[in-house]
């Protein structure tokens, strides 16, 4: 049977060509993304609640000796070749620092949507939960990780 694979040439060349198959390990590669961790603080930068996904690695600080400060209102980020680190900071001064793949796509409506339908809807319409203390609710941490996993920032890296 004969070989019936697209090939296209290399740019600029005549020469040699490139089965198109061969290309698909280099495409996949960027896309795949995941979340690292997420941290929420109060407006005091008390640690509220921490979650971990696909962290293969454990940074050298503890989650204590990381807090916010001297941050402005709203959302930025700040992206390095192994990471990227976003920040969310709510109206009520509530912040929320995610850490993604850089390549992570939709990373600010991500957190947005983590503060509207998880935080809002499982802590602060939660009777149970006290405000500025840290998170218990086993709910919350279902619904956020249910979240994150179902975000196109989300997807799970080989091993």
């Amino acid at each position: 049977m004969p070989d019936t694979r697209e090939t296209r040439s290399p740019p600029c060349s005549t020469q040699s060509t490139i089965q198109v198959d061969e290309l698909v390990p280099v495409i996949t590669y960027f896309n795949r993304m995941t979340v690292y961790n997420l941290y929420v603080f109060d407006r005091n930068g008390m640690l509220l609640h921490y979650g971990e996904w696909n962290r293969k690695k454990q940074a050298g600080m503890s989650r204590e000796e990381v807090s916010p400060t001297d941050v402005k209102e709203g959302f930025f980020n700040y992206v390095t070749n192994k990471y990227r680190l976003s920040f969310y900071e709510t109206p009520t001064r509530i912040k929320f620092i995610l850490n993604t793949d850089p390549h992570a796509q939709g990373v600010k409506e991500l957190l947005h949507q983590i503060y509207t339908q998880v935080y809002v809807e499982y802590v602060v319409r939660n009777p149970m939960c006290t405000l500025n203390h840290p998170i218990e609710s086993e709910l919350f941490v279902a619904k956020l990780d249910e979240l994150i996993k179902q975000s196109p920032a989300y997807t799970s890296r080989p091993a």
